[in-house]
């Protein structure tokens, strides 16, 4: 049992880790691809992107306070707080000792 988690803590972790980091990069690439694309498109049909109705959409997207409390209270306030919880954990652990940022490729999912 201790091999497990010492698996689960290790090896699974730091692949967990880099899948989400990879999966972050990409989303984040392809935002971006698409910005640029949109400014583009807007500056050839002269038109003017709503920049502060654009962000604040966004906002209230990311922090559903208002909307997301009203209709599934629950569920909203524990979704939020998972995802809080998987940020913060990288950092905790990190904290404990070594970088966990730092992945040896070879040793991702056992050791040898």
């Amino acid at each position: 049992m201790a091999d497990w988690l010492e698996w689960a803590r290790g090896p699974a972790f730091r692949a967990c880790l880099l899948i989400m980091l990879l999966g972050l990069v990409r989303v984040l690439a392809l935002t971006a691809v698409a910005t640029f694309r949109l400014i583009r498109k807007s500056r050839k049909n002269g038109r003017e992107i709503p920049w502060v109705e654009i962000v604040a959409a966004t906002l209230s997207w990311l922090f559903p306070i208002k909307r997301g409390l009203k209709g599934r209270g629950l569920f909203s306030l524990t979704s939020m707080v998972f995802h809080v919880a998987i940020i913060v954990t990288p950092i905790f652990l990190g904290a404990q000792g070594g970088s966990v940022l730092a992945v040896d490729v070879s040793a991702l999912f056992f050791s040898l």
